[in-house]
């Protein structure tokens, strides 16, 4: 099967809650330090943020022994950009402005998708990181377009039946 990891530069440990409800194994989110249990607020490693998603992605893969090769990617801003290149299969979801404008956008599949077009699951998973997130935006907006990992097989599947 398809191994699928959450890759984002919000914090790991509210990362970990979304993955979790999601089922979703695998994550890479902004490494926090700890200690005796409790956060101290220094980070504690790579954030994977613009090229250092490259960084982290390419060593998970290694640490996993797997192959880039017919990686299927998903982003929304010009932040992606680094990571969505070393994809083969390259999706812009919901893309915000900057990526739209940006000539990277002709090397994407460009997927528009409401909350209204997501199944109650998934808007609970939204609604759950969101809360997660102590009503933060950043991490409500950042978020949504990992929860469609979830439907990454299907909307392969879909892409793939175009071609």
């Amino acid at each position: 099967g398809d191994t699928v990891v959450i890759v984002t530069s919000t914090m790991d440990y509210l990362v970990e809650v979304v993955a979790s409800y999601l089922k979703v194994e695998y994550y890479l989110g902004a490494p926090m330090e700890q200690q005796d249990g409790r956060l101290t607020g220094k980070q504690a490693g790579i954030v994977p943020f613009q090229q250092d998603k490259i960084t982290c992605v390419k060593e998970f893969a290694m640490q996993h022994h797997l192959s880039l090769e017919g990686a299927y990617g998903y982003g929304d801003s010009v932040n992606d950009i680094p990571m969505l290149s070393i994809c083969e299969h390259k999706f812009a979801v919901n893309p915000n402005q900057k990526l739209l404008e940006h000539e990277f956008i002709k090397e994407c599949t460009v997927l528009i998708m409401s909350l209204t077009s997501l199944s109650s699951t998934y808007y609970f998973a939204i609604s759950l990181g969101y809360s997660v997130a102590n009503s933060s935006y950043s991490i409500f907006s950042n978020l949504h377009q990992y929860f469609l990992l979830k439907k990454s097989l299907a909307l392969r599947q879909v892409v793939d039946d175009r071609t």
